[in-house]
């Protein structure tokens, strides 16, 4: 197997949720240790992790460079929503929409509607209304890290085993889904994978065309259309 880097960038604002990413980069490492015989490796930027010897605006065009490079953006919300994380959202979402990549998911900590505060509500807002963005919800940090790990290794096959709600990773136990609401592998879990394989590989046969001839409109259709048929498919088996 050709060795696979997979970049993952993990926003929040950087007043919350500290714990809660430190706590998820540490579930990282322990992938790593699974996935590097494999010729895996997962690369996991925080904020807290960037270059803290630059002022902060010159941080934050470093954290937007890494994200347009990413291959997965993870968006943690509880309370706030800084202008900063709301910028990092934006440079995702549109490199997202011109390359296809990085794929990005959001989840907001699970709430009463009355205890929301203002930014996260007018934050949903925009993903519902403006730009139609599908997110989630989470009780328990374990909904975030089985999203990453389906996520990294999803193109992989037989890695990943869920059996007596627990996770094998590469027939070693990962993780339980006691704290997660049911997740199993149905049959239609598994038809939805497949086609997410096969668009895939289109989209990136079809990159690889409009790099030679990054004129042809006929291709830059393709890509995006490619590129829109797998974000849909993404919310699909996220909902299942």
């Amino acid at each position: 197997m050709k060795k696979k880097l997979i970049k993952i960038f993990l926003a929040s604002s950087i007043d919350e949720l500290k714990e809660t990413r430190n706590e998820l980069a540490r579930f990282v490492l322990g992938l790593n240790n699974r996935l590097i015989p494999q010729d895996i490796y997962i690369q996991m930027e925080l904020c807290e992790e960037m270059d803290n010897a630059v002022p902060y605006v010159r941080k934050q065009n470093e954290y937007n460079d890494f994200i347009k490079k990413a291959d997965f953006v993870f968006f943690i919300f509880l309370d706030k929503v800084g202008s900063y994380t709301r910028e990092e959202f934006d440079t995702a979402y549109n490199e997202f929409r011109k390359t296809g990549f990085p794929r990005v998911f959001t989840y907001f900590y699970e709430k009463p509607q009355n205890e929301l505060t203002i930014q996260v509500k007018k934050m949903m807002e925009k993903l519902d209304k403006e730009i139609h963005h599908f997110y989630s919800f989470y009780r328990n940090i374990d909904t975030i890290k089985l999203a990453i790990l389906l996520q990294v290794t999803m193109f992989f096959d037989k890695l990943v085993v869920l059996k007596n709600n627990e996770v094998f990773l590469d027939q070693h136990h990962c993780m339980s889904l006691v704290n997660i609401p049911t997740f199993s592998e149905n049959d239609d879990l598994k038809e939805k994978k497949k086609q997410l394989s096969c668009l895939e590989e289109k989209y990136q046969e079809a990159i690889a065309l409009f790099e030679k001839d990054d004129t042809n409109e006929e291709l830059a259709g393709k890509v995006s259309i490619y590129a829109e048929k797998i974000n849909m498919l993404e919310k699909e088996i996220q909902k299942i």
